[in-house]
C-alpha cells in the first residue's frame, strides 16, 4: 500500500535518532537522556586536528606553489608577447632592407648593362629593325651597282669613242 513506504521511511529517520541517544539515568517519574556526542577521547580528537591542520598547511604550500608558477608563467607570456613584437618590427625593417637592396642591384644590373654595352630589350629591337632596313638599302645599292657594271660593260665601246675624242 502507499503507508508502507512513508512508515518505513519514519521508522528508519527514529531508529538513527535513537542511535545517537543513550540513557543515562532512570528516575522514576521520568527519563533522562543526553546526546551521545562522544566519537573518541580527546587525544584521538587533538591527532585528528593536528593532521586536519597539517593537511590545510600543505593545501596553502601547494597553493602558493600554483601562485607562483603562474606568476612565472605571466612573466614568460610578457616576455614572449615583446619578442613577438621585437620580431615584427624586425620583420618590418628586413623587408624594406630587402626592397631597397632589390632596387639597388636592379640599378647595379642596368649600370653595368651599360657599362659592357649589353643592349636592352628596346636597344635590340631597334639594331634589328636597323639591320633590316640597312640590309634592304645595301641590296638595291649592290643591285644598282651591279646594272651599272653592266651596263658599263655592254656599253664600254662606246665610252671609250666618247673619251677618245
Amino acid at each position: 500500500m502507499i503507508i508502507e513506504p512513508f512508515l518505513s521511511g519514519y521508522i528508519d529517520i527514529i531508529e538513527k535518532i535513537l542511535k545517537g541517544i543513550r540513557i543515562t539515568k532512570v528516575r522514576v517519574l521520568g527519563v533522562e537522556i543526553s546526546i551521545n556526542n562522544s566519537t573518541g577521547s580527546i587525544d584521538e580528537r587533538i591527532k585528528k586536528i593536528e593532521v586536519a591542520k597539517q593537511n590545510l598547511m600543505e593545501g596553502l604550500s601547494a597553493i602558493k606553489e600554483l601562485e607562483t608558477e603562474a606568476e612565472n608563467n605571466k612573466k614568460e607570456v610578457r616576455k614572449a608577447l615583446l619578442q613577438i613584437e621585437s620580431l615584427k618590427a624586425n620583420k618590418d625593417n628586413l623587408e624594406e632592407e630587402l626592397q631597397s637592396i632589390k632596387k639597388v642591384i636592379s640599378s647595379d644590373v642596368t649600370a653595368f648593362k651599360k657599362i659592357a654595352g649589353i643592349p636592352s630589350e628596346k636597344q635590340k629591337k631597334k639594331d634589328r629593325y636597323l639591320g633590316f632596313v640597312s640590309g634592304v638599302i645595301a641590296s638595291i645599292l649592290a643591285s644598282i651597282v651591279v646594272t651599272l657594271v653592266v651596263i658599263v660593260y655592254n656599253n664600254w665601246a662606246n665610252i671609250i669613242q666618247i673619251f677618245s675624242k
